[in-house]
């Protein structure tokens, strides 16, 4: 039952009547990946002072584990805004689809789902780490995304959602 409605935002994308809404697919992604996410394996999120004792000469090697529940969504459309306009206590408002796409972080690290949009280079940097590759290697994905990437910026930010479950050195798993 939880696979029901897997299909739904490729149905949207391909359905000709819904074409006047080319968002629409995408924001149908979105709540997809909520629902995945909520249904998730249960994962405690790492304490960040668990990453002190890492040498620095292996933090580039060093591997992170990614909460189960992580989901991204990438739209070319601010799909997260009119989303999140039509969710709860949303505010329905004026959007302008040519301001440009938006990237989705969702996860679910504790009983509640969290949604939240992600800077240029972050789809890249996490989408390499869930690929297994090390800390070094999935910052040079996300810097050819975005020579600008903030790596510090990018690892607290996924601290403070959850989104971490731990790490493996390059001396064995943690």
């Amino acid at each position: 039952m939880l696979d029901y409605g897997a299909g739904f935002p490729d149905f949207v994308r391909q359905f000709e009547p819904a074409a006047v809404l080319p968002y629409l697919a995408d924001v149908a992604r979105i709540e997809r990946a909520w629902t995945e996410a909520y249904h998730a394996a249960e994962a405690s999120p790492v304490d960040p002072s668990a990453f002190v004792g890492i040498a620095p000469d292996e933090l580039a090697a060093v591997r992170l584990a990614l909460h189960p529940s992580l989901r991204l969504v990438r739209s070319n459309f601010p799909a997260l805004a009119i989303w999140q306009m039509n969710i709860s206590d949303g505010v329905p408002a004026p959007v302008d689809l040519a301001s440009g796409g938006e990237d989705v972080l969702v996860v679910r690290p504790l009983s509640d789902v969290e949604v939240r949009s992600i800077p240029k280079g972050s789809l890249e940097f996490i989408k390499a780490l869930g690929d297994g590759a090390s800390l070094l290697t999935a910052f040079e994905s996300a810097l050819e995304a975005n020579s600008g990437f903030d790596l510090s910026a990018n690892l607290s930010d996924l601290m403070r959602a959850g989104a971490l479950v731990g790490y493996s050195p390059a001396s064995g798993p943690k």
